[in-house]
């Protein structure tokens, strides 16, 4: 019995010790992905303004990245919570958040993939509607790049913002995949972050299970304990009441 007893108890604290263990790694992680989304939305904010040429080519990829690094905000907020309090409601809703999110950017991911080859007739229609609606975004790109015009200095160009005769196009294109190398390159150290905290709050939820289930078996053990106690002293008394009177007969 006491083998047993010692047995459960190290069985227990390796539980308690396993999930102190993800719950402090997964507070990190989750510190680690608000950084992260924080990372996003300075990314997204600079590609909205009128000096990127991400946000000039498309608007909708900026704004991408800021309405991602809120709802990666949001759901490290609920993980956090969750993880600090031992809300189990909380965790399991932040696995599914996290689920659906990791889906969500693999989806985008693949999206933005099909369109790589597509970034030179972007930049052609972004140019083109800026050349007939707002010039004032030419005359911008072409003296932070120091170009003029698009594939030559007598295209689509505005003469008095023409520092050099080199066309935009090859700056424009390289400065965007800039951009797009940096926003990838944040939204994989998030998938990793992600992916991290995915398999940790499962784990965590098995192991809070598990926890539970130990100490209905200490409840269950503790009472049995009570029982047999309660018998023993039953059987004590017992004997002790019937002794004196078989003496009296003899």
């Amino acid at each position: 019995m006491a083998r047993s007893i010692a047995a459960w108890f190290s069985r227990l604290r390796r539980i308690r010790g396993t999930i102190f263990i993800l719950k402090n790694a997964m507070l990190l992680v989750n510190v680690l992905s608000l950084l992260a989304s924080v990372g996003l939305l300075a990314v997204g904010i600079y590609g909205y303004s009128s000096d990127s040429v991400v946000g000039i080519v498309s608007s909708n990829l900026p704004l991408s990245c800021i309405l991602l690094g809120l709802v990666v905000a949001v759901v490290s907020l609920v993980g956090c919570f969750g993880v600090a309090n031992e809300a189990r409601l909380f965790i399991r809703i932040y696995f599914i958040l996290l689920t659906l999110l990791i889906f969500g950017q693999i989806v985008l991911g693949a999206v933005a993939a099909s369109h790589k080859e597509d970034v030179e007739y972007y930049i052609t229609q972004a140019w083109t509607n800026a050349y007939e609606t707002d010039q004032s975004v030419l005359r911008r790109i072409q003296k932070y790049l120091k170009c003029c015009g698009l594939h030559d200095s007598s295209e689509m160009a505005v003469p008095d913002a023409c520092p050099t005769t080199t066309p935009c196009i090859q700056s424009m294109k390289l400065k965007f995949t800039q951009g797009i190398g940096t926003i990838a390159t944040t939204a994989i150290a998030l998938g990793v972050i992600e992916t991290f905290c995915l398999v940790a709050a499962g784990m965590l939820v098995y192991f809070a299970q598990l926890a539970d289930d130990a100490r209905e078996t200490e409840l269950l053990d503790e009472a049995r304990q009570l029982a047999l106690a309660e018998r023993e002293r039953s059987k004590e008394k017992r004997y002790n009441f019937e002794t004196p009177f078989e003496d009296g007969d003899e």
